[in-house]
């Protein structure tokens, strides 16, 4: 049975490059397609042999002779003839799921190619549409996704089933719950012949791009998730980075700035004091996890030896009162459409006589700052590692590269 795709399933679009028969696709169906040349190329022959009945359809040439496009009903399929493309496509329901198969007839060019596009619900202000690769209007969905297909670059589209506007992008935008308008919007699925990066080194490898700079990466950490990423090294050894946008630093105080050796409280300390500012801060693209030692990107004052994240303080027991401490945290990952893992804990790592003072977090995550005092004391993340999630700041595309890698 045929019927119009509906929403909230997959949609896939299949289409096949050179002049041969196609074999099954499916377990289900086995379609032979005939693809003869006569006025546009559009006269076709459709063969299908179904599980049940093992029905031969009957010839196309008839009722095709002479059509450049439209729609030709033969027995429970849809054919649809656009020789201007030219493109045939079937409309078939496949255990409940409809899907939308395409194949795509390109006389220069052999081999096989599929796109599959699953709906999802997005709220209207998360996209762009000016940043759209192309756009038009008076489509069916079936048409929009042809277009997609068509389009190397497509990796989502936004369907308005009203107006039957359809525009084609380059990114995915990332799905946020709750509040405001949402429209329908399909993005680039598992079991598609092109893909979104996954790492920088996906990007090199894939593309032979060799160019340092800002690209969208879809990490698996994130559940595929769009991030702004730096990639560096990418003609030796693709490495990720996150631009940090807003003031980043951490400060250690240690026995070297002890006017007077030994004695605790002191009103004031001997230059440099060790600080670490970061312009990007390294991760690990597997897990998101910070690469807290990675100085590549830093400005530096003296020689501290703290990863993002951690500040130490040698000045005085906690207890001790009045007693300046000097060490300070300045966390702030605004702009990068990330936050620090909110469930990470922060606390005194280690220590004499330790405290974590003066802790603050902002009420959607994205700057924390605290201080640290003891004899000597180390503050920080205390129950893991610092990872980075995606927040539900929004960032345009137009920040960095769309890059689409293909199989």
């Amino acid at each position: 049975m045929l019927r119009t795709t509906k929403f909230g399933h997959q949609v896939k679009f299949h289409y096949h490059w050179g002049k041969r028969d196609l074999t099954s696709l499916n377990p289900l169906y086995q379609f032979g397609l005939e693809l003869i040349n006569r006025w546009y190329g559009v006269v076709l022959r459709v063969y299908s042999e179904l599980r049940n009945s093992g029905k031969v359809l009957n010839s196309l040439l008839d009722s095709s002779k002479g059509r450049t496009h439209g729609q030709i009903q033969v027995a429970s399929y849809n054919i649809e003839i656009n020789s201007h493309l030219p493109v045939i496509y079937i409309e078939e329901d496949e255990s409940g799921d409809d899907i939308v198969k395409y194949y795509f007839l390109d006389r220069t060019r052999t081999g096989w190619g599929e796109i599959a596009l699953r709906q999802v619900q997005l709220r209207l202000d998360l996209i762009e549409p000016s940043l759209a690769i192309w756009s038009g209007s008076n489509y069916p969905l079936t048409g929009c996704g042809l277009r997609c297909l068509q389009s190397s670059d497509c990796v989502s589209l936004l369907y308005n089933s009203t107006d039957k506007s359809c525009k084609l992008f380059q990114v995915i935008y990332n799905v946020e719950d709750g509040g405001g308008d949402t429209v329908k919007y399909f993005i680039l699925d598992e079991g598609s012949t092109r893909r979104v990066p996954e790492s920088c080194q996906d990007i090199a490898s894939s593309t032979g791009i060799t160019k340092n700079g800002e690209y969208w990466i879809y990490p698996q950490a994130t559940n595929r998730k769009r991030v702004k990423i730096f990639c560096y090294n990418m003609a030796s050894n693709p490495t990720e980075y996150i631009t940090l946008g807003s003031p980043t630093s951490f400060i250690q105080h240690d026995q070297s700035n002890w006017p007077i050796m030994w004695q605790q409280c002191q009103s004031s300390y001997t230059l440099p004091l060790k600080t670490v500012y970061f312009k990007k801060v390294g991760i690990k693209i597997q897990n998101m996890e910070v690469n807290g030692l990675d100085y590549t990107f830093t400005l530096l004052t003296g020689t501290p030896t703290i990863p993002y994240g951690e500040i130490r303080d040698c000045n005085g027991e906690a207890f001790r009162n009045p007693c300046p401490h000097f060490a300070s945290a300045t966390i702030n990952t605004k702009g990068t459409g990330l936050v620090i893992d909110p469930s990470l804990t922060w606390g005194v790592i280690d220590g004499s006589y330790p405290e974590i003072r003066n802790f603050q977090k902002s009420t959607d995550d994205s700057e924390i700052s605290f201080t640290c005092a003891g004899w000597c004391a180390r503050c920080g993340p205390k129950s893991g590692p610092i990872t980075f999630q995606v927040s539900n700041e929004f960032i345009s595309a137009a920040d960095a590269q769309a890059i689409v890698c293909h199989n």
